[in-house]
């Protein structure tokens, strides 16, 4: 009996201990089931959540977002909890999970206008690459090369060129006017030329009396007449004194003015000869004065030649004066000041209204500037994938692809002028195309002046009327900066009929010829008459998308947000926004397991530091 009940004793051991290994066995075998199937209750939540994209946003932009109209923990756990519940089948008893689900808290997650949109612009650079644009894209990162190699001449500024013509010009031009006005006055010699003409028949006749030997007579008659001679001198001493004092003020004005405009001219100034001979003549004056015949008591054999030598410098004086040049301007001279003075107002003008045929009619379509994703935009540049000159490339073609221009207005757009406004950001069409338009035009500039300065016959025609122009202001030393007014202007004004030409879809060549200049010199404001562009070229969009390159890539990217935001919300929800709407997301969910197959408190202790249940995590993350 004793041996019978030891060995059900060691039997019932050994059984207890196999149950136990079993058991444990079995608890492990189940909790790494049931992890495997909370991980992909967890991956399938996720998935879940990421399916739950906009329709939309897809169908209209080929991307892929999901908008958060509720947090993204509260959507994680409604999926998980709906798969555990169904782990039951509706059969009570048959669970063998056991499970909890905690928690789900969101680790990361990537919003579209986080990071600058780096992320929303790889997937457009990915939805770029499977529509099979690449090779576009190669096309127009050539172009883009092409016109920053054509646009590397420096621009001058309009502002800067006619400044230097403007400023202070007005009053050297009274200057001038006084001056030329003292030196009319100065050539009337008429008086001087009597009083010349009688003292020297007195003076003939006093030399041939002295030949003959007999003693001069009338001396204080002859002395009389040299001194109302002397007289008349002097008046014209002052005068001359004054016209210099005119003159040096002139200078002094000139030298200010060059200086402060930082400015210099080699051209000839005819006011210069005019100081030459005034001085010239102030000095001769003077040597007269010195002769000293005036005080003469007796004119003789010994003073005679002194006497003669007084008159001729009075005659030198007089042809001196006579001979002085007054800048008198032509009726041409004066015709081309007036188109001067348009080419001023042109270059001054409003680029829209000259390129707009019909300015009323441009689209008035307006969106709120309130909470677009441009707002978002940090003043810092970070490192993304718009630093690569082809992704802009790429980028720049996407815009043209999905948005609409002034050429090709979309349907159901908020802003008509879309490419324009990734451009110029400005909340109205009509602003968006005048910046358009002016970067457009000033990028013609940059060409066509470049052009210009080359062509011998054109810059020939320029100088000829910068010439009459500084003649006729009668400030001959800014002719060097008349030219380059004039340089801007027809070089604007070719850049304005190009642009036209863009707007109406023709094409226009970056460079250009001789063959292709459509403006004149002396027609500025009547540009654009030519209604043909080139066979080859670029168009309005290449130069929007060649714009767009140019632009600062973060700028573009949050832009297209703005465009497809205030689109969404105009044709779908007007609730719509893109910065509640995410591409990626990290999530960890915590899950708690009951214990099933054993409950013993050193195994449970084998297993989990809580006491009857074993609690996990599990991390996961989807990326569009």
């Amino acid at each position: 009996m004793k041996l019978k009940g030891s060995i059900s004793i060691y039997l019932s051991i050994i059984l207890i201990g196999v149950l136990l290994v079993v058991s444990v066995i079995s608890e492990s075998a189940r909790i790494n089931a049931v992890q495997t199937q909370s991980k992909g209750f967890a991956y399938m939540a996720l998935d879940s959540v990421m399916a739950g994209y906009g329709k939309q946003i897809y169908d209209d932009y080929g991307i892929l977002l999901v908008w958060e109209k509720e947090p993204v923990e509260e959507q994680v756990k409604k999926y998980i909890q709906a798969n555990i519940n169904m782990a039951d089948l509706n059969l009570a008893g048959s669970n063998l999970m056991g499970t909890t689900l905690l928690s789900a808290d969101v680790e990361e997650i990537e919003y579209a206008t986080d990071k600058e949109g780096d992320g929303l612009t790889g997937q457009i650079i990915s939805y770029m690459k499977y529509a099979g644009v690449l090779e576009a894209a190669d096309t127009l990162l050539s172009r883009f090369k092409k016109y920053q190699k054509g646009s590397e001449t420096e621009n001058s500024d309009n502002e800067d060129v006619t400044d230097i013509v403007d400023k202070d010009s007005e009053e050297l031009q009274d200057i001038v006017n006084n001056i030329n006005k003292s030196i009319t006055k100065l050539k009337d010699v008429t008086r001087l030329n009597q009083k010349i003409s009688v003292v020297s028949q007195k003076t003939e006749k006093m030399t041939d009396t002295i030949l003959s030997g007999d003693k001069v007579k009338d001396v204080q008659k002859f002395l009389k007449e040299y001194r109302e001679l002397i007289t008349e001198l002097d008046m014209e001493a002052s005068d001359v004194d004054s016209a210099i004092i005119l003159i040096k003020r002139y200078e002094r004005k000139k030298e200010q003015f060059l200086k402060e405009n930082g400015y210099t001219s080699d051209a000839g100034d005819y006011i210069d000869d005019i100081l030459k001979n005034l001085e010239s003549v102030k000095d001769i004056i003077e040597d007269i004065e010195k002769l000293g015949v005036s005080d003469f008591n007796d004119i003789d054999s010994s003073n005679i030649n002194t006497v003669i030598t007084a008159v001729n410098n009075a005659e030198t004086v007089k042809n001196k004066l006579k001979s002085l040049q007054v800048n008198e301007a032509t009726e041409k001279d004066r015709e081309n000041q007036s188109f001067y003075k348009r080419a001023k107002e042109f270059l001054n003008t409003g680029i829209l209204s000259l390129v707009a045929e019909n300015v009323s009619q441009l689209s008035n379509a307006s969106i709120s500037a309130s909470n677009l994703p441009i707002q978002l935009k940090k003043t810092e540049n970070t490192k993304s994938l718009l630093d690569n000159t082809k992704n802009k490339a790429i980028l720049a073609l996407y815009a043209n692809m999905k948005f609409g221009n002034y050429l090709n207005l979309k349907n159901n757009s908020c802003l008509k002028y879309e490419l324009e406004y990734i451009i110029g950001g400005e909340c109205n069409d009509k602003d968006n195309l005048k910046k358009t338009v002016e970067k457009l035009v000033m990028a013609r500039n940059l060409m066509n002046a470049a052009y210009l300065i080359t062509d011998k016959v054109k810059m020939a025609e320029i100088s000829a009327v910068a010439f009459s122009v500084a003649t006729a202001m009668c400030l001959p030393f800014l002719e060097p900066a008349i030219k380059a007014v004039l340089i801007e202007a027809w070089s604007l004004a070719e850049s304005v009929n190009d642009v036209k030409l863009l707007l109406r879809g023709e094409k226009i060549q970056l460079i250009k010829k001789s063959g292709n200049w459509r403006t004149s010199l002396k027609h500025l404001a009547a540009s654009g008459n030519m209604q043909t562009g080139d066979k080859k070229g670029f168009n309005y969009v290449t130069y929007c998308e060649i714009l767009i390159m140019l632009q600062d890539s973060h700028n573009c990217i949050y832009r297209i947000m703005d465009l497809m935001q205030v689109n969404i919300q105009n044709k779908y929800n007007k609730n719509f926004l893109m910065t509640k709407c995410f591409q990626k997301v990290k999530v960890k969910i915590n899950f708690k397991t009951k214990l099933l197959f054993t409950a013993m408190p050193w195994t449970v202790k084998l297993l989990s530091d809580n006491e009857g249940a074993y609690e996990y995590s599990v991390e996961c993350s989807k990326k569009y």
